[in-house]
């Protein structure tokens, strides 16, 4: 599965790889901080090197099995 974010320097850890800044993007500072968030967590989905089907497998899985 290719990638889509970048490791960055700053507390987000992750940019996304084919985006370019753009001045005003954001109206709000939490559009920003929900945009960070969100590529935050898809570079973390990305370092555990599993595909969407795996994943889907994996809750399939452990559906049922009660709490974790």
């Amino acid at each position: 599965m290719e990638r889509l974010t970048e490791p960055t320097v700053g507390s987000f850890n992750y940019g996304l790889k084919d985006h370019k800044a753009v001045p005003g993007e954001f109206g709000t500072y939490e559009a920003f901080f929900d945009y960070s968030m969100a590529v935050k967590r898809l570079g973390a989905y990305e370092d555990t090197g599993l595909t969407p089907e795996r994943c889907a497998e994996l809750a399939k899985a452990w559906s049922g099995k009660g709490d974790w």
